[in-house]
Order: C-alpha cells, then structure tokens, then sequence
C-alpha cells in the first residue's frame, strides 16, 4: 500500500507508476499519498482507474492547512499511529509533491496542505468546515461525511481519533454509515451536555431567587 500519483495524465502516471516504485525505499505504511487533481473531470477519470486496482471499505482525509499547527504536527509527527488506527479497511489519503517524493525527500504536512483548498473546491465542502477529517467510499460519488477537529490539542486530538476509529470498527460495517452514528452520538453528547449546564443554571437561579425572597419577608 503505497503512494500513488493522483494525475492520471501526468508522465509518472503513463508510466506503470514509477512515484510508487520509487516510495518503495520509504517506511512501509498503510497510507496512499496523492497530488491534487485539476478539476472534476480529472477526479472521476483517476477514480475510475484507481478503483479498479485498489478496494477499502472506507477512505478518509484530514482537511487542514499550515495554519492548524496542532493538526500539522500530528501528522508529521504521528502518521504511523494515524494508519495504526485506521487499521486494514480504511485508507487515509495524502497529498505529496511528485518531485520531492520522487527525490525521497521525506513527507511534510505542508506538501498536503498546499493541496486542500483546491481539494475541497472541487468536493464543494466549505472552508469554514476545516479542520476536519473527511470520510468518503467514493471521491466521486459526492457523498462525504465530515467530522470536526477544531480547538484540540495534538493529544486530544489524538485520542479523538481513537475513540473514532474505535467505534467505526465496533460496527457491523467499515462505512460511511458508521461514521455518521459515531458523528450523531457525539451530537447527542454535547446537546446533554449543554442541557445539564442550562439546568444547572436554572436550579441555581431559582435558589437564589428563593434565598432573596425569604429575605424580603416581613
């Protein structure tokens, strides 16, 4: 499992795919890093090619720039653990750029990252939605589901990735459908918890309305 060239037209592409030949040297890793294709059509026509070659249950991507630090860290920093917890039927997906991988230059975030905006033009998912990771079956079938990583340390970002990948795989199937579960109950966790906090309040205010009116009795 090793990085393939997003372009189909481009000439690693039109030959046998020397970029991933080429990553054969690096550390062995459950990831496919890909540069960022040009438009709608040019997505549907790698799509097309890719999926007859390679099958997962489920693909994902962190949608970030530079400007996420904590996210940019985790992934230089903690890839390996990323492809860990995805575990065998789910493949994360990054953008590199050809010429470095091509000299071996080890894998930055920022090569990824110069390539989401674009990436996310073409998907049509709004920018106001990063920083996310986003869960599809097929890139081309215009069916994603996005899960938000905003305000998280690296370690609690970390352990939010676990108990993600946690919970998709206690599921019957590897899919969008358990993503979506998993995003409804973490909904539901924060609705709860905002209602015990509005309850807390209430009870408190009414406490203290009733203090002052025995205050006021004659």
């Amino acid at each position: 499992m090793l990085p393939l060239d997003f372009r189909p037209n481009s000439a690693i592409a039109r030959h046998n795919l020397p970029f991933c030949d080429i990553n054969r040297l690096e550390e062995e890793e459950d990831k496919r890093s890909y540069t960022v294709p040009d438009s709608e059509d040019e997505l549907k026509h790698w799509w097309a090619k890719f999926n007859l070659q390679h099958k997962y249950s489920l693909y994902c991507m962190i949608l970030a720039t530079d400007i996420d630090e904590n996210v940019a860290f985790l992934i230089d920093k903690h890839r390996k653990e990323l492809s860990d917890i995805a575990g065998d039927k789910c493949c994360f997906v990054y953008f590199r750029d050809i010429e470095k991988a091509k000299l071996l230059e080890p894998f930055h975030f920022t090569e990824h990252a110069k390539g989401v905006i674009q990436f996310i033009r073409i998907i049509g998912v709004q920018p106001n939605k990063l920083p996310c990771i986003l869960f599809f079956e097929r890139v081309t079938s215009g069916e994603f589901v996005y899960v938000g990583m905003e305000n998280k340390t690296v370690p609690e970002l970390m352990g939010f990735l676990r108990e993600l990948f946690a919970f998709i795989y206690s599921q019957k199937e590897v899919s969008l459908s358990a993503v979506k579960k998993f995003k409804f109950s973490k909904q539901v966790e924060i609705n709860r918890e905002a209602l015990g906090k509005n309850l807390m309040q209430i009870c408190k205010e009414m406490v203290v309305d009733v203090i002052k009116s025995l205050y006021r009795l004659p």
